[in-house]
This record gives structure tokens, sequence and C-alpha cells, in this order.
């Protein structure tokens, strides 16, 4: 029995597992190319001579491919990149190099995935030692080497039978979401939904869209609500629902993606950069089907009518959604990759040219932010406080007038103490490192004090919202950018108040102040306790 009856075997053998679908996937990735077969291994994809012998699926010359040959007593089975160039392919390097970095990504994010499975690799004519699967070094991403990833059978072909078979088809199965990650490739920016409750439950119709004719104009909300509600899992997925796969969902079925995401704050125009998620895969009607009957079981499904329902959302129009619509993504919550919280994106900005939610835009650099993501505390970053007090939204025949205390305090504030300090030594805005920033900055003399403004509904509800904003703003990870920390609301503080602030400067040395602002004066109150 030689290499090509092993080959026709395991594409016999195939129509039970899931790589049965391996030559569909790669036509709809590729856009359409059909290969010469549909089965995993062609008669052109086997070399068989008096040295060697191997088999690569078809159409994978240029992929990460399944691949499986004889050595000096075993025979090998698993993927592999071959870096060989020949007539057809004189750069292999130039071809497989991206693949190899999405290889590399995969290895890092899931470690645990490469378990049982060996590498070795061919070059400069010799073969390596078997070693544990690791990232690919620049080192062996040159022209004519020869990376495998898998495992051995110690037989000679002729005794390999049907149980040797149904591992090797069993190992391709485990290796295919492998082969798709790093086929696959694309990395997208997609706009979600306006929410301002973290896209883990739907936060009503502030913000959403004023194009009348979109769905969550209609409705009030949009099905992108729960994408970050990871408490939801299903087999270790978190599914989700994202428009731009929705109206080309036979395209992408089967295939993963990175997708950088974006939401367009539509009372204000903002846009807004949230962070992204690393392999997603698309997910077809049936298993939609099947994860909604699950949500469904679980009480999931009623939880979220609940939701909508409570901020005035259509729950209706969500009823009627179909099952096999429900979800087309899904991944695991460990593949989330968020900012640590949305970075406003620059009036300027050229990366994002549309506002539409039908198509993803092509990810080559993350946007430009309004205000720059720089890693440390920059006293000189502070610019004017925003002026912007009151805003007009809209929504069908409802409006609401939004009276933007916040930006009012900061504002009187800082014309306040540049009496009192200097111009030169108050500043708004201030970029505190990874793109947050602290309300106020004053620089009094050697001293460094950081105002935080809240307008919570009560004394320690500010308190406890301003704390770890100032804490990370001044700490974290293990600097000190102020001597002072200053909390402000327009809130009284109380006897227990002043006890507890004192009591924290007392008992763990933190540098804590609480400062009133007076809403009819509009003024900071000399007093800080």
């Amino acid at each position: 029995m030689g290499i090509r009856d092993i080959a026709r075997r395991i594409n016999d053998l195939s129509e039970d597992y899931e790589i049965k679908g391996l030559q569909n996937f790669r036509q709809r990735v590729s856009g359409g190319t059909r290969t010469r077969s549909y089965k995993i291994f062609s008669k052109s994809s086997i070399v068989e001579n008096d040295d060697y012998a191997y088999a690569f699926h078809d159409g994978g010359r240029k992929e990460l491919q399944f691949n499986i040959g004889t050595e000096k007593g075993f025979f090998r089975y698993g993927v592999a990149f071959s870096l060989e160039s020949s007539r057809s392919l004189p750069d292999p390097v130039a071809i497989l190099k991206p693949r190899i970095s999405r290889f590399n990504r995969f290895l890092r994010e899931n470690q645990s995935f490469f378990s049982g499975y060996l590498m070795w690799y061919w070059q400069n004519g010799s073969r390596s030692k078997d070693i544990t699967v690791q990232e690919i070094g620049d080192d062996l991403i040159t022209n004519d080497t020869f990376i495998f990833i898998g495992n051995k059978i110690d037989k000679p072909t002729e005794k390999i039978n049907d149980s040797d078979y149904r591992k090797i088809l069993r190992s391709f199965d485990h290796l295919y979401p492998l082969y798709r990650h790093v086929q696959s490739g694309n990395e997208w920016i997609a706009r979600i939904c306006w929410n301002d409750r973290g896209w883990r439950k739907p936060s009503g119709i502030s913000g959403k869209s004023k194009n009348k004719d979109s769905y969550e104009y209609e409705t009030g909300f949009g099905h992108e609500e729960w994408l970050f509600d990871t408490t939801k899992v299903v087999d270790g997925y978190h599914y989700g629902f994202l428009q731009q796969i929705q109206a080309h969902r036979e395209k992408y079925s089967g295939q993963v993606f990175d997708i950088h995401l974006y939401s367009i704050d539509g009372s204000t125009g903002e846009k807004w950069w949230l962070g992204k998620i690393n392999n997603a895969w698309v997910v077809d009607g049936d298993e939609s089907k099947k994860a909604y009957g699950i949500y469904e079981g679980k009480g999931y499904l009623q939880e979220m009518v609940q939701q909508l329902i409570y901020v005035d959302a259509e729950a209706d129009a969500f009823k009627k959604t179909p099952s096999e619509g429900f979800f087309n993504v899904k991944f695991r919550p460990d593949d989330l990759d968020l900012l640590n919280e949305p970075q406003r994106i620059a009036e300027d900005d050229e990366t994002i040219s549309g506002k539409y939610y039908t198509n993803f835009i092509t990810f080559d650099k993350s946007p430009k932010m309004a205000v720059p993501y720089s890693i440390q505390f920059d006293f000189k970053g502070g610019t004017i406080p925003s002026k912007k007090f009151k805003i007009k939204m809209t929504y069908g025949e409802r409006s609401v007038e939004v009276d933007l205390e916040h930006n009012r305090m900061i504002s009187n504030s800082w014309e306040q103490l540049k009496k009192q300090y200097g111009k030169e030594n108050v500043r708004v805005e201030v970029p505190a490192g990874r793109g947050t920033k602290v309300d106020l900055v004053v620089r009094d003399r050697e001293l460094v004090v950081f105002y935080e403004f809240k307008t919570a509904y009560s004394f320690i509800e500010c308190v406890r919202n301003a704390l770890g904003q100032l804490m990370e703003y001044s700490y974290y990870p293990d600097k000190k950018n102020a001597d002072k920390l200053v909390i402000v609301s327009d809130k009284l503080i109380t006897k227990d108040g002043q006890r507890y602030i004192e009591r924290m400067r007392k008992e763990f040395n933190l540098p804590i102040y609480y400062q009133q602002y007076n809403p009819v004066s509009e003024q900071l109150e000399p007093e800080q306790f």
C-alpha cells in the first residue's frame, strides 16, 4: 500500500468528519475559486518516489496544508508550512509569512490546543529533532524550509488500518479550526449600535441612530446590545450578532475573523473605538437555531426581553427575530480584547470613512484618537474645557434635553482655579495614560493635584464612582502621578462622609479629599474635607 492508497482511503472516510468541508471552505474564502477536486487530496497533490512520499490537501501549496507522509520508520500526519520554492511558487516566504504570523498568534492565545502534538522541520537538507509546538521564528521563515506540526504512527504504510485512518481524521478535525483561523486571515472594522451600558444589556434610545430607516431607530435597540455579555456561554462560546455578517452571511459562514469595533453616539455624532474580538467565528443558521434553543431553555431570552422592556424598547420586535438569524458570530470570552474604556476618535480621522452597518471596513491601522493614547501622565496635554452644556436628542416623537452639568462644573472650576494658580498651572482632560483622562489637574508649586468631578444622585455615590478612577490615574500600574486627589460634586458632605474621608487618609495614608461645587454660585467652595 502506497501513499496514494492511503490518501484515497482518507478521502473516502472523511465523509463522517468535519474536515470533509475543507474544499467548500476554501472556495468561500478565495472568493469562488474552484479546486480540481472536492476531496481532501487529489492526484496532483500526491508525490511518491523511491526516496520519500507525501501528500498535501488539494490547493494547499500556498496555505497551511494538511499533510501526510512517510519518514524513516514511521508515518506522519498533521499540518505544515512548505516554504520550498518552485517554478509556480518562486517566493513562498512572501505568500506564507502572514499566515505564519497568524499561526503564531493562535499558538500564543491557545497553548493547550497543541497538547499532544509535536513539531519538527527540515532546513538546509537536515531534519531537526522533535520539539514541542512553539512559535515559528524568523530563523525558520526562509525559502526551502519545511515546518511540520502533527503526530506519528509507528508503522510501515502497508500496516496502516481503519483505526489509524480514523485517528488521522480526528486529528484533522481538531486542527481544522487552526487552519480556518490561519487561512481566513482577515481583520475588519465593524460599527455596532450605540450603548452606554458596556454592550452587556440594552441601554435605551439615548445615543441611538437618527436614521429613520435604521432598525434601532424604529425599535429603540440593536441586536449588538448584548455583544459583550459573556455571562451567557454555550459550549465555551459566547454568541452574538453583527449586522455586517448578516448582510453577507452565506459568503462568510464558517470563516474566522479578527473584528475591531467602533460605535457612534447619535446624540453627539462622536465616534468611539472599543477594542476588538479575536477569533470571531461566523456561524450558520443551524448553529444559531441550536444556540437559540439553549438560550430559551436557560431563560436567557426572557431575561433579554425584560431588559428591553425596562428601557422602553420594542420587545415585540425582538420576539419576532427568527431563531436562525438570531446569532451569526461566536467567540470565546477570553478572545474579547476591549480597551480599558472606549476612546473617542478624532474628528479628522480618515480611517473610518463610512457610517454604515452593512459592510466591513478593511483594518489597516487603528484610527486617530481625540486624546492621544499616551502611556503616561502628561500635564501639558490638557486642553480648554468643553463648552457644550446642552444637547438636543430626538427619537421619533420623543425628545429630551440633556443638561451636561459635568462639563459645566469643570469649565467654571477651570476659570476659578486659573485665577488662583495661574493659567499655565491648570489643565483639563489631562491624559493619564492608556487613553484615560483626568477631569482637571492643578500644579501648585511642587505638588500635582487631580480633581475628579461627579454628578451622581448622592454624596456616597459620587465618592464611590470617583475613587477608583483617581486611584488608577495616579497609581496604575506602579506610579505616583499626583500628590493630592480631590473628589468634586454638587452634593453636601455629611458628617459620616467627613469621617469616611478622614479615615481613608489616616488608616490607608491615601491623599483623598472632598470639595463641593456650589450649583448656585457655580464655584468651588473653598473648604476641602
